[in-house]
C-alpha cells in the first residue's frame, strides 16, 4: 500500500508541475514589451528604433515571413545586417512571434 501511495504522489508532483510550467507566461522587457528570449537585446537595438515593442510582437509570421518582413525595412531604411545578426533576429522573431500564436492577439 505505501508503494502506491508514492506512486500517486510522485504522478500529482509531475502533473502540477506541467501545469504550472505550460501555463507560465514569458518575461517580457518592461520598457519594449519583447519577450526576454536570447536575441531580444538585438531586435530592441535594431527595430525599436522605428517601432514599438508592441507593434512587433503584434505581428506574427513564418520564419520566411519574418525574413520579408526584415528584408523590407532593409530597403526601407536602408541598412543591412551581417548574416549573423540576421539569423539571430530571424531566430528570435520565428520563436517568440510565430505565425501560429493567435493568441496573444487577443
Amino acid at each position: 500500500m505505501p508503494a502506491i501511495k508514492i506512486i500517486i504522489f510522485g504522478l500529482a508532483a509531475y502533473f502540477i508541475t506541467v501545469l504550472a510550467t505550460s501555463t507560465e507566461q514569458p518575461q517580457l522587457n518592461p520598457e519594449t514589451g519583447l519577450k526576454i528570449d536570447k536575441g531580444y537585446e538585438i531586435v530592441e537595438a535594431y527595430c525599436i528604433g522605428c517601432h514599438t515593442g508592441k507593434k512587433v510582437s503584434l505581428h506574427s509570421a513564418t520564419r520566411e515571413g519574418w525574413k520579408a518582413t526584415v528584408g523590407k525595412m532593409q530597403k526601407i531604411g536602408q541598412w543591412t545586417f551581417d548574416p549573423l545578426t540576421e539569423n539571430l533576429i530571424l531566430n528570435y522573431l520565428s520563436k517568440n512571434y510565430p505565425e501560429e500564436d493567435l493568441a496573444r492577439k487577443e
